[in-house]
């Protein structure tokens, strides 16, 4: 309880943002997607640089069909609707212009230079053709410190949720849920659409982002094996460590009521596992 509540206070990324997807503002959504590092297990800017890559594309209109807005139209109704609603999606986080996604995001908006308030006061001077060099140039400014933002929540967060899972799997109890912004949890698109679930899950099932969905243990779950490091099912671990104890009774070392309470204790292990196989 301890690491968990040190380990949510230690990373802001989620109530960022939750309120910058609580905005219901579509373009803000897609920020919050761009920033989301719930896959993460470490900082890669290349991941970043590749969302912040794609979000140029949706602030330009580019997946519009051809009765949609495109180019200075697009970015032009973009940057409008999310700087009116910029300050009550910072409020509603709870957070201050301390803390670094704060002050990064609100710096996107607002710096001078490199505000996007700035480049929409002289948005008519760009054509189709040059505004997204332009809009690629105010991002780039920018990139740095929304990276060292996000990647120091998750680096936080891991630490914490690694400590957590380890824990957890040395005393065969259930792990905390990690925290992670709504629309991640939800699986929601920006669109209202619904997605195929969290992105800490990879197509192969593994929780590549701590300690993953769900706390209870069942026989497809996934825990840490704290004598190798991996990730393994929760059943096969209870198997690996029955074997440990069956050869440490047979070494007469423990009394017939010790003998007694461990293998009771690995029953309810096993029954655990064979009433989550039988739903």
């Amino acid at each position: 309880a301890s690491i968990c509540d040190i380990t949510y206070r230690s990373s802001t990324a989620t109530e960022m943002l939750n309120a910058i997807w609580d905005s219901e503002d579509i373009y803000f959504r897609y920020l919050a997607k761009a920033l989301d590092t719930s896959s993460w297990t470490a900082p890669d800017w290349g991941d970043f640089n590749e969302d912040m890559a794609e979000y140029v594309g949706i602030l330009l209109g580019d997946n519009n069909d051809e009765n949609g807005l495109h180019g200075t139209a697009s970015l032009k109704w973009a940057i409008d609707s999310m700087v009116r609603k910029l300050d009550s999606a910072l409020a509603s986080s709870g957070l201050d212009d301390t803390d670094e996604l704060y002050a990064a995001v609100e710096a996107l908006f607002t710096s001078n230079p490199g505000g996007l308030d700035l480049l929409l006061k002289n948005i008519d001077n760009y054509d189709d053709d040059s505004i997204r060099k332009e809009l690629e140039t105010y991002l780039n400014f920018h990139k740095p410190a929304l990276y060292d933002a996000i990647s120091l929540n998750r680096v936080n967060a891991y630490t914490g949720e690694k400590a957590m899972t380890r824990v957890a799997a040395l005393f065969a109890i259930p792990a905390p849920d990690p925290e992670r912004p709504e629309f991640v949890k939800n699986g929601e698109q920006p669109d209202g659409s619904q997605g195929t679930g969290s992105d800490d899950e990879n197509e192969n099932g593994n929780h590549d982002g701590g300690i993953g969905e769900g706390a209870t243990f069942g026989s497809n779950d996934l825990v840490l094996d704290p004598l190798t490091g991996e990730y393994v099912k929760y059943g096969d671990l209870i198997h690996h460590y029955f074997g440990i104890m069956e050869e440490k009774l047979n070494s007469g070392s423990y009394t017939e009521e010790q003998q007694a309470a461990i293998r009771e204790y690995f029953e309810l292990l096993y029954n655990k596992i064979e009433k989550e196989e039988g739903k």
